[in-house]
């Protein structure tokens, strides 16, 4: 390797070369602690280094300088990898292992970007020719006749997915500063966590038939989103997947979704309108909070628990009514929804109060209390 140097830092003699950063360790060894830049896709750690033996991984649990890594090949000279040293790799999904050692990257409590539900393949044979492949906008991972976009690196302000392509990984294309439009064809199966985060230039999105599961965080902070259509029998809106995107004012969901997770709306403080689906059975906590344009909702159909702070400061919310099936509703569910005047109550399990701070203080604001406790939805 060109251009090594060494440095004194934090009690320790670090070795550094253009691109990678290691320990200088006592008995003439190194270990492999960071990137220099953290840019590499492909982190391929050297057997040797000055005339040194790399011979042990030890990643701190606060580096920040693996997001871009897709792949790790480890030398045969690896003897100890410490606990957690993948923890902040959040895009690995290969590991080429070539030392002894069984090598399984595992991420624990430190990681804010929950990579565990990341499928991270660990081989052991030298040759992966093919597996990750990159054609000039994004890296994707081979299996069998399909691939897997892992990450988008392209500048395009809309792209269209590769015809092999049946899934997207986890913050595929997240943080994204070009990207206005993204077509995604009637193949694509599934879609990872974060997929499409903090594209703040992403208009329209348009979920294609197979995609029953909408995952967490999955365009969460878009804030020109304004647009978005879902082709399928979706079944689940996971959590986060819609927050903070300000310019979305409505939203058509499929009337096969039973669940909306936690704060799956949170802060669209454009949406005026929602119509929920008959069948939704679990509306997470903190599900439209602070949703300030929302100015009605009817929570009817199979639904039994509004859970805490569902509906906090929507402060444009006029009109509540709550379904028969109703049994509770949590903590604080409509604080700070002081335009709130009218609840129409068809549950027979809860008494509404006007004026009252119980039941999430739905009806603390309110100047009417219609009781339909015994007519249907």
């Amino acid at each position: 390797m060109n251009n090594v140097t060494y440095r004194y830092f934090r009690h320790q003699m670090l070795l550094l070369t253009d691109n990678l950063v290691f320990v200088d360790n006592e008995d003439g060894t190194l270990t492999y602690l960071s990137q220099t830049e953290g840019t590499l896709n492909v982190l391929d750690i050297p057997e040797e280094v000055d005339g040194k033996k790399v011979t042990r991984i030890d990643v701190p649990y606060y580096s920040e300088r693996h997001s871009t890594v897709l792949k790790v090949i480890i030398p045969k000279t690896i003897t100890y990898i410490s606990e957690g040293s993948f923890e902040t790799f959040y895009r690995l999904v290969l590991v080429e292992n070539h030392s002894s050692l069984e090598v399984v990257p595992k991420p624990d409590k430190y990681n804010r970007r929950d990579c565990a539900n990341k499928k991270v393949i660990v081989i052991t044979k030298p040759d992966t020719e093919g597996l990750l492949t990159f054609d000039g906008s994004a890296y994707y991972l081979k299996d069998k006749d399909s691939r897997t976009l892992l990450y988008y690196v392209g500048s395009e302000t809309e792209y269209t997915l590769p015809a092999d392509v049946r899934e997207i990984g986890n913050y595929a294309f997240n943080e994204n500063e070009n990207l206005e439009s993204i077509v995604l064809h009637s193949d694509i199966e599934k879609i990872g966590a974060g997929a499409f985060e903090y594209l703040k230039n992403l208009k329209s999105i348009t979920f294609p038939a197979k995609i029953e599961v909408i995952p967490d965080r999955c365009c969460k902070g878009c804030t020109h989103l304004s647009e978005v259509k879902f082709l399928g029998n979706v079944r689940s809106i996971g959590e986060g997947a819609f927050s903070n995107c300000g310019r979305l004012a409505q939203i058509e969901i499929p009337r096969t979704v039973t669940t909306i997770k936690r704060g799956a709306f949170a802060r669209c403080v454009d949406l005026k309108q929602i119509k929920l689906p008959v069948g939704l059975h679990t509306l997470g906590e903190r599900a439209f909070f602070q949703c300030q344009g929302l100015e009605s909702i009817k929570l009817i159909g199979e639904l039994t628990e509004i859970n805490e702070y569902a509906f906090y400061e929507c402060m444009a919310l006029k009109k509540v009514t709550l379904g028969r099936k109703i049994k509770s509703i949590g903590c604080k569910a409509f604080s700070g929804c002081e335009e709130l005047r009218e609840v129409v109550n068809l549950s027979k399990g809860l008494k509404i109060v006007r004026g009252s701070t119980e039941n999430g203080m739905v009806a603390h604001y309110a100047d009417k209390v219609v009781d339909k406790s015994n007519t249907a939805d």
